[in-house]
């Protein structure tokens, strides 16, 4: 593997660690429970799962398990799904320090809430939210998705959401983004340079707001199926012959099927760096959905 050029050098190791795991996933190699039967001696070797959300199958396992739980929890009203996404110039800098990474988690959900405020003074709202590192076409593309509910509390009472205009919110999450970055990083010449260039072309932070789920289950089907697949999905892989790796995906702004043939060391180097950093909470609650305020239910 060449982590050297795709990963950080303090997540090395856990990335390592991981896709060492994941190959072993199930190979009576990696370990296994033994099971014999009292009576007839029979005897039955279970191999052990790698329960890396990085396998399709342990993380399907995973998502499922989140799914059963948060659905529990999540309101019956309508939900809306929200997207926020980042300038393609700053993507290197969050690549370079993975750690970023929960900066660009609290600051999505501090942008939207910041801007419902500013339409629904005093309103709570459910709020659950996640982060992804990889497009289509894995490429690292670090952006949010949230899933809020389509209505909050205002003094008591329930009030009906009517939508978050995406211009205004785009313009927040900018200025949010924009703003703790400067803090953060301020010897970091490039990366004020880059800011800077931001806060006057305004371009690239695009904001998607349209997506909606009538139930809260739906919801957290969606959001679940987000944290459940690795950066590409075992049904767009269509061969491998021992050296080469051909796989397909749906290109955002044509439409069309673009199909990518490369050697296998250069596809697993292009999914290791989307194992997000040992200890990074992935899925986080606020509003109505924290763990404080659901215990008052």
């Amino acid at each position: 593997l060449r982590l050297a050029d795709e990963v950080p050098f303090n997540q090395q190791a856990y990335v390592r660690d991981i896709v060492q795991r994941m190959m072993l996933c199930r190979d009576p190699e990696g370990g296994y429970a033994r099971w014999i039967c009292p009576g007839c001696q029979y005897e039955q070797r279970v191999p052990f799962s790698c329960k890396t959300r990085f396998c399709p199958s342990c993380g399907k396992v995973c998502v499922d398990n989140w799914v059963t739980n948060i659905t529990k929890d999540m309101l019956e009203v309508p939900h809306l799904h929200i997207t926020l996404t980042t300038d393609d110039s700053f993507r290197p800098f969050f690549r370079r320090d993975r750690w970023l990474l929960k900066e660009l988690l609290r600051l999505g959900a501090q942008a939207v809430q910041e801007a419902l405020s500013d339409r629904y003074p005093g309103m709570q709202i459910g709020l659950v939210y996640t982060f992804h590192t990889f497009g289509r076409d894995l490429g690292y593309k670090p952006h949010v998705h949230l899933v809020i509910t389509k209505g909050a509390l205002v003094d008591g009472k329930w009030v009906e959401i009517e939508g978050i205009p995406a211009n205004r919110l785009s313009a927040k999450w900018r200025y949010l983004l924009c703003k703790r970055l400067r803090e953060l990083c301020p010897s970091d010449t490039v990366l004020q340079q880059v800011i800077a260039k931001t806060f006057t072309d305004h371009y690239g932070f695009m904001v998607h707001t349209q997506s909606f789920y009538p139930k809260g289950i739906e919801a957290a089907c969606y959001i679940g199926r987000y944290l459940g697949h690795p950066p590409l999905t075992t049904s767009h892989l269509t061969d491998y012959d021992g050296k080469t790796v051909t796989f397909w995906y749906k290109d955002t702004q044509t439409g069309e099927k673009i199909v990518v043939r490369c050697s296998a060391l250069d596809f697993i180097s292009s999914m290791v760096p989307h194992i997000p950093p040992k200890g990074l909470q992935m899925v986080r609650y606020a509003g109505l959905y924290a763990r404080c305020v659901k215990r008052r239910w």
